[in-house]
């Protein structure tokens, strides 16, 4: 068991988050609890205090929103328009978390997205 150097934030749909998802051309309607069935989870790095890692995904929120929106729709032209960090909040909850522990016996890779 090792500890690793990065803190995670897990990135949870709300709402206007479904209800953008939910107005795209599929027939499919999908429900809040189904989408948050399994939520991104984002590495950042370790803090000392919770408002650091959330300056981080302050600076950060444009990148994860785009990820959210491409995980569901390719087509950029189906966005919401301008991504603000106001829009950002009101679309996700983030659940920040300190410690990373890795139980795995495999040798961490790391890959480029």
């Amino acid at each position: 068991m090792k500890t690793i150097n990065r803190s995670a934030v897990i990135v949870k749909p709300k709402e206007p988050f479904l209800a953008w998802l939910n107005g795209l051309s599929s027939d499919e309607k999908r429900t809040l609890e189904g989408i948050r069935d399994e939520c991104t989870v984002f590495l950042i790095p370790e803090y000392d205090e919770i408002q650091e890692a959330q300056d981080f995904i302050k600076k950060n929120f444009k990148t994860i929103f785009s990820n959210e929106l491409e995980g569901w729709c390719t087509d950029p032209k189906e966005f919401p328009g301008k991504l603000t960090y106001k829009m950002f909040c009101e679309w996700f909850e983030c659940e920040i978390n300190s410690e990373i522990v890795d139980l795995s016996a495999k040798i961490l890779t790391v890959e480029e997205f």
